[in-house]
């Protein structure tokens, strides 16, 4: 029988644009963060924080799409998308979401400078 694989691919790094305390980033179309299911079988993938101590980046969200049914904002942890496997062997299949980081609602320490700030966020992806 054909081995079944679980396997992605996401981007090194996610540009979430200028930040600034009380308020939010605005993502675009040309802010997709593709995931490619480089695997043989359908996948479920979840986005999460690997630090979960990280004080900013809990206000990270993740949503399928910017309209429509699939818009619907996520915070980090409580967002996955589905991705099937390809149809053809040894293709790939991809999807793209957006992410935003949303500090309206933040009320730590406004003085820390938020320019270059980094996040590891790891993406677990199970069979479905």
């Amino acid at each position: 029988g054909v081995v079944q694989r679980t396997q992605i691919e996401v981007p090194e790094h996610i540009y979430l644009g200028n930040l600034t305390y009380g308020s939010q980033t605005k993502p675009t179309g040309d802010d997709r963060i593709y995931i490619n299911n480089t695997g043989n079988v359908n996948v479920t993938v979840t986005p999460e924080l690997v630090d979960n101590t990280d004080i900013i980046f809990k206000f990270l969200f993740f949503t399928k799409r910017l309209s429509g049914s699939s818009y619907d904002y996520k915070k980090v942890g409580d967002f996955s998308v589905d991705i099937n496997a390809s149809k053809t062997s040894g293709g790939v299949n991809d999807e793209y979401i957006y992410a935003k980081l949303d500090l309206r609602n933040f009320t730590g320490n406004t003085n820390q400078t938020i320019i270059g700030y980094k996040a590891d966020v790891r993406f677990i992806a199970t069979a479905k």
